[in-house]
């Protein structure tokens, strides 16, 4: 784990000790030892008010000097090399990124030595010859972070060097706060000058955590990408790496998310359906993207469309922007997976260049004209432009280069990031393709005649970083939009969120995503009319039955639209089984009605059931004997204000029980809560109209106890069966 040390302390002359106590007290006048109550005599005063007041004027110009080196190179951090010949990757690694790491873990840097070798008075012998020493350190790593940032890396190390880099900026910024306390004239202005070096630290630490995250998942990612052999992505490698390759259900795969991405508006306040899907961006841009930059991005993209619906309406047709949305994502996977294609397929060097030319402008022309349309219409819509409205007339006019000088308005970080040249280029065939690269031409024709015309040469790894540059604006985009969208508070974009029907590959993605956390591999979706068929290969069996998890794709598959009305679930090795919606309930959280977590635990139980034909007492007791008698407290305490609701319920999870497991193959604990169950429905079906007992008869009070000793008696049961739930 890369860490950050923030445990310097400086010693500075700006403390007396006293003489009785040997306690180190602050000057600030005469005033009183704190241990002691000794008073400071004048004298002593004196001396150490002439040891600072020396030292301010020996060290404070260096210092101050020092100060702006290290604001200009904070200045230009984000410039970081597009240009150059990039090492291998395991040359990069092994000497770039592992050195940079060493140095950023070591516990004792001679910076953190000196600063804590003397009190810093300049009459101290050897004092000046430290300070000196001490500069050229802090220099030496101003020097180090300008050289990182200088030098361009392989693609597939991108990501880690960009927080690298920043971690050790970071670092440097740290040690130059810590050393600006040698110039301190009071324990205050020290301490305030150390904490603000902690706080540099601090956000050292930041980076070296999520580069370390980042190291993680490339070392937990298949050595070739997020790519299947047919060229697709592989949605449910990814979702398994982002989960750090263990079982996983959706609410905790949606945290996970939120984590990662805390800092992007929506993100946090977005349900876990909507969160979800967002979980492959952690694992496929874990090499490439840079984290910092989307993020901020995505902040300012978000403020643009907050600032629209500030403004009042601007949105007429909801359906149309999230139709347009939705066929952004999809022509961005189009163009991905294109790309996917010619490298599995290993397509000589030029022909790939001249893909990714052709991939550039397709994205430019399509999926950013999809999705930077809508941040066109909102920043139109929040100052007033004319066209500041979302409407098929506006959108169909989109252009381009309208949509890129909108970026460009916008300014950092945003702006400058698409090149219309290489657009431009590519859909007037002026791209000539070399062994080692490209050279694009834009000429710009009046009349007839050229009278201007720009040429720009790039390396094969150049132009990579001008359409990753792209594509991390779309993504940006993405995570401005897709939570805005999802909790955006006029009803009529739910509505168009709820009747969109996704894409085949859309509705195969999210269930392979599904599958994916859960540990399942080879997943295929096969639709014929009403049915859906999804078979996997499931993970290596636990002493969880992580395996269970994977009941997220039947609710899910009904969940789309149209939806199916038959679900099977054919996992390989085991026999397959089929769902229909009635028995996953109403749909409703567990909290809305009292059997609905009893009816999702018999739909796992008979999934176990059927699929492996054995149901261990530890699933019983976790599936069914728990939440049967949680059913039965619910429903004793709902009784008293609505009988009718209690006994219905009772009713239908008791028939459940006989659909799902028969009673010579329930155990001691499930049979005893069934009973507990039909004392309590006997007892209200009694009581209600037309019922057997009349109220007050000894038939009804013997229900009544009946029903009462169930109450005591389910409730034991329950406890037996959470703790065998719960053993290890």
């Amino acid at each position: 784990m890369t860490t950050v040390d923030n445990s310097y302390r400086v010693r500075l002359a700006i403390a007396a000790n006293c003489i009785v106590c040997g306690v180190p007290r602050a000057v600030k006048g005469a005033g009183k030892c704190p241990a002691c109550g000794r008073p400071l005599p004048d004298d002593e005063v004196r001396q150490v008010r002439a040891a600072v007041s020396a030292r301010r004027t020996v060290f404070k110009v260096a210092l101050q000097r020092l100060a702006q080196r290290v604001a200009t190179t904070a200045e230009t951090l984000s410039a970081f090399a597009t240009r150059g010949i990039p090492l291998e990757e395991h040359d990069h690694l092994d000497q770039v990124i592992m050195p940079a790491l060493t140095r950023l873990e070591d516990p004792a840097p001679k910076v953190k030595q000196l600063l804590e070798s003397r009190v810093w008075d300049p009459e101290e012998t050897g004092t000046v010859a430290a300070f000196s020493e001490l500069i050229k350190e802090i220099d030496s790593g101003l020097a180090w972070v300008e050289s990182l940032r200088d030098t361009m890396p392989p693609m597939a190390w991108r990501a880690v060097h960009r927080e690298l880099v920043r971690a050790a900026m970071a670092l440097v910024r740290g040690q130059a706060a810590m050393a600006a306390t040698i110039a301190s004239t009071d324990l205050d202005a020290a301490m305030q000058l150390q904490a603000e070096g902690e706080r540099w630290f601090d956000a050292g630490a930041g980076h070296a955590h999520r580069l370390a995250a980042q190291i993680k998942l490339i070392k937990d990612s298949p050595a070739d990408g997020p790519i299947r052999p047919d060229g697709s992505l592989d949605f449910v490698t990814a979702a398994w790496t982002s989960v750090g390759r263990t079982g996983t259900s959706i609410a905790e795969a949606a945290s996970i998310v939120r984590k990662a991405l805390v800092d992007i508006p929506g993100i946090s306040n977005a349900t876990d359906e909507h969160i979800f899907g967002l979980l492959p961006i952690l694992a496929m841009s874990a090499r490439a993207v840079d984290h910092e930059l989307l993020v901020s991005r995505a902040q300012q993209l978000r403020a643009v469309l907050d600032a629209a619906d500030a403004s009042g309406p601007w949105i007429t047709d909801h359906a149309l922007l999230v139709g347009r949305v939705w066929l952004g994502l999809e022509r961005i996977t189009d163009e991905v997976e294109r790309l996917g294609r010619e490298w599995r397929y290993g397509l000589p060097r030029r022909h790939v260049m001249r893909t990714l030319t052709e991939v550039y402008r397709e994205l430019v022309e399509g999926a950013l004209c999809d999705l930077g349309g809508v941040i066109l219409t909102a920043a139109r819509a929040s100052r007033r432009a004319p066209d500041g409205v979302y409407e098929e007339a506006v959108v169909e006019g989109f252009k381009s280069g309208d949509i890129v000088n909108e970026f460009v308005r916008l300014g950092p970080p945003s702006g400058e990031t698409v090149d219309m040249l290489y657009r431009n280029a590519s859909a007037h065939a002026s791209v000539v393709v070399g062994d080692q690269g490209i050279t694009a031409t834009r000429r710009e024709i009046r009349d007839g005649r050229v009278v201007s015309r720009k040429t720009v040469s790039l390396s094969g790894e150049e132009f990579g970083e001008e359409l990753l540059a792209l594509h991390e604006l779309l993504l940006a985009v993405q995570l401005a939009l897709l939570p805005w969208i999802s909790g955006h508070s006029d009803s009529r974009m739910a509505a168009a969120v709820a009747t969109t029907v996704p894409s085949a590959r859309q509705r195969d993605q999210t269930l392979s995503l599904i599958a994916g956390v859960a540990g399942m591999s080879d997943v295929t979706v096969a639709v014929d009319g009403d049915q859906l068929t999804i078979t996997a290969t499931p993970p290596a069996a636990t002493a969880d039955r992580l395996e269970t998890n994977v009941l997220s794709l039947v609710p899910a598959s009904f969940g789309l639209v149209p939806a199916p009305g038959r679900v099977t679930l054919n996992l390989v090795g085991r026999h397959p089984v089929t769902f229909t919606l009635r028995e996953f309930g109403d749909g409703l959280d567990p909290s809305d009605l009292p059997d609905a977590g009893a009816k999702l635990g018999l739909v796992t139980a008979r999934w176990l059931l059927e699929s492996t034909g054995t149901l261990s007492s530890r699933d019983e007791a976790t599936c069914i004997t728990a939440p049967l008698a949680d059913v039965h407290k619910r429903c004793a305490e709902l009784a008293p204000t609505d009988q009718d609701a209690a006994l219905n319920s009772l009713r239908k999870i008791r028939a459940r029980v006989d659909e799902v497991i028969p009673e010579d193959r329930r155990s001691f604990l499930t049979g005893g809560v069934v009973r507990q169950i039909d004392a309590l429905v006997d007892f209200l079906g009694g009581l209600a109209t037309g019922g057997e007992a009349s109220r007050g008869s000894d038939e009804a009070r013997l229900r009544a106890q009946r029903a009462a000793a169930s109450v005591e008696e389910a409730h034991r049961i329950g406890e037996q069966a959470r703790a065998m739930r719960d053993a290890s």
